[in-house]
């Protein structure tokens, strides 16, 4: 996906309402009778319009932005019902200031009928500490229904704007963005997207006049005129994006405009310029009494280090130590954030702590020890990577630390006590991040350290009482391990495996055991019966699927193209190994063939072999994928190789009396 930078002076004014935006409960009634998108036509809703207007206003002593939006989607079908329950997020540092809802339909007499949403049907929904949901439930929809809303947005963040997308999981047929500013503030558009803006679209700033009044303790009644400049941009038949598994942050894939605020130049103030390059961010950090200076020192936990590492030599057994020792002591309140809450020494002795205190709580103790270690930033991979080009601190929303030993580097993240100090967790797996090194930025790639595999290894035989019984074993390592020692401290060891592996429901499972489960150095072992519920005795055919337990059900590549990369969370290898005992009086007559399949470069693939005597059928699948990353155009290779996976594991044994 290109990114265009545009340097633009951008507007302050109340709103206005845009010439090119469509009037509020103005329609063709001849739109009711489109039932097929011209762009898509297997889309089961539509956007026909998305328009934004950004402004800027001055009160309560301080300029806040404010967002006018006003969309309309039309329902085509039934399938597209879906699409008449609406949800408007929100963020800590923004606020809903006004909305209004309607439905459109077409009369009897060809008239549109408005049906207005009462405020009954619009209400909020926490997501989650940081986030809320403003949902609007629309009455009266049927086939070929438009629904219409428009709501006004204030925003205290200036500095990043929040993102315009003229993309989205619908085909869009018009999306328009503006940007209004006065002279005293300059943004950077970003334009980042496969596509080009309409080639009707103004993309150069226009110079107008606007006049300001500012009514507050400040400015009193005095009415400024400012000099004020609008950029708009458009986008018109824009195809939908569909999402499916084995993507980091699916919304940076759409087609969107950003906008960063490089200069502002405010009346009566010096003017103001944003850190130029990453040093001067860090070197700004490393001298704040909000991070920087809140490492070091003589605390408790400093201390502590100092004492337990004593006796050891070796740096990497210290590390270990250390990093254990954080882990399990300090508890996580699920606060991802770069800045500690305070003293490091008072969040240590009080034992729990944001993602930030946690870390550089590590840090420190690592540095007590003699181990060079540094803070660093990081963006989670489900918030979309990183833009060096904008040395902006806001754009991480977490801080790990990164230890060097020799030349190795560890990443270590201590809110996750289920990890062993080689592994990163798999949130900070996305692509770099960026080190507070001496006074100094540098930019780190961060990758998986290690291939996880899962194995199962079972034992297929006909029991005395008609019953096709598994005597299995899985073995998780690293990645697999943690998953499963996570789930085991929130369920029993039976729904743990149900949430892991695919277990056929024809099936139940009988005497677990998992050893290894409390020690994250060590691979997890499960042993468990698999028995079918249904007796086969004196069948003359036996169908038989060798696969009752699996890894996966079906296939998580769907689209028959895909213009986004395939994000696997860490490189992995899945084997099943099948001894399967065939009946004494019975012959096997169909077993499935052999196959292997694989990737250009080899580096994925599914290999199957199946080999056949009187008494065994032995079958080993191994599905392997060695990269964290595939290009779109691997798309098709990797959709082929796991749809062979899920074929072979949906087969069938026949096995026949003689």
């Amino acid at each position: 996906m290109k990114a265009k930078l545009l340097l633009l002076p951008i507007l302050l004014s109340v709103f206005t309402v845009l010439s090119a935006q469509r009037e509020w409960g103005e329609v063709n009634p001849k739109q009711f009778e489109t039932r097929v998108c011209a762009i898509d036509s297997t889309a089961n809703a539509m956007i026909l319009a998305d328009e934004e207007l950004i402004n800027f206003v001055f009160e309560e002593d301080r300029i806040f932005a404010y967002y006018k939006r006003h969309k309309r989607i039309q329902i085509l079908n039934k399938e597209g019902y879906e699409y008449a329950n609406v949800k408007i997020y929100t963020g800590a540092n923004e606020s809903i200031q006004s909305i209004k809802a309607q439905t459109l339909n077409k009369g009897v007499d060809g008239k549109v009928i408005t049906t207005a949403v009462n405020k009954k049907l619009i209400f909020n929904e926490a997501i989650s500490r940081r986030v809320s949901a403003t949902k609007i439930a629309f009455p009266d929809i049927q086939a070929g229904s438009i629904i219409e809303f428009e709501y006004v947005t204030r925003v205290t963040s200036l500095r990043f704007l929040k993102d315009w997308y003229f993309q989205s999981t619908l085909p869009t047929l018009y999306s328009n963005v503006t940007l209004r500013s006065p002279f005293f503030f300059q943004y950077a558009s970003v334009l980042k997207s496969s596509r080009d803006l309409s080639a009707t679209n103004n993309a150069e700033a226009t110079e107008k006049w606007f006049t300001l009044l500012f009514g507050n303790s400040r400015y009193a009644e005095e009415r400024t005129d400012v000099k004020c400049y609008e950029s708009s941009y458009t986008m018109e038949n824009v195809p939908a994006l569909h999402q499916e598994g084995f993507v980091n942050c699916f919304q940076d894939y759409f087609s969107r405009m950003e906008f960063i605020l490089t200069t502002a130049r405010l009346p009566n103030r010096n003017e103001q310029t944003f850190a130029e390059n990453w040093e001067d961010v860090i070197a700004e950090l490393t001298k704040s009494n909000d991070f920087g200076l809140l490492l070091g020192g003589n605390g408790v936990h400093v201390k502590d280090a100092k004492t337990m590492t004593a006796s050891l030599t070796s740096k990497e057994e210290k590390l270990k130590l250390i990093y254990n020792y954080v882990s399990s002591k300090m508890r996580w309140n699920e606060i991802l954030t770069v800045f500690p809450k305070g003293a490091l020494a008072k969040s240590y002795t009080e034992g729990i702590g944001n993602s930030a205190d946690i870390n550089m709580i590590l840090i420190d103790m690592l540095r007590a020890s003699g181990i060079k270690a540094d803070p660093l930033f990081i963006k989670t991979s489900d918030n979309g990577v990183v833009q060096k080009e904008f040395p902006e601190l806001g754009q991480f929303n977490h801080v790990i630390a990164v230890a060097e030993i020799d030349s190795a580097k560890f990443f270590l993240d201590a809110t996750n006590p289920n990890l062993p100090h080689y592994l990163v967790d798999i949130q900070d797996l996305n692509e770099y991040g960026l080190r507070m090194n001496e006074k100094k930025a540098e930019w780190l790639s961060i990758r998986p350290s290690a291939n996880s595999f899962s194995n199962i290894v079972a034992k297929v035989t006909l029991s005395p009482d008609g019953k096709i019984v598994s005597k299995t074993m899985l073995t998780l390592n690293d990645y697999e391990a943690v998953a499963l020692r996570t789930k085991l401290k929130l369920k029993k060891s039976e729904d743990a495996l149900n949430d892991l592996l695919t277990i056929d429901e024809n099936v139940e499972l009988l005497n677990t055991e998992i050893d290894n489960k409390d020690d994250n150095y060590k691979k997890t072992k499960t042993t468990f019966d698999v028995s079918s519920k249904k007796t086969f005795s004196g069948d003359k055919q036996i169908y038989l699927n060798p696969f009752p337990v699996k890894f996966r059900k079906e296939n998580p590549f769907k689209l028959n193209e895909r213009s986004y990369p395939i994000d696997f969370p860490y490189p992995f290898k899945e084997s099943i190994k099948l001894t399967i005992e065939i009946p004494e009086g019975y012959a096997a007559t169909d077993v499935p063939k052999s196959k292997e399949v694989r990737i250009e470069d080899g580096s994925a693939s599914f290999l199957f072999v199946v080999e056949k005597n009187e008494k065994y059928i032995q079958i080993n699948s191994i599905l392997s994928v060695k990269q964290q990353q595939y290009h779109p155009g691997s798309y098709e290779s990797i959709k082929n190789i796991f749809a062979n996976a899920i074929d072979t594991y949906n087969s069938v044994i026949v096995l026949e009396k003689k």
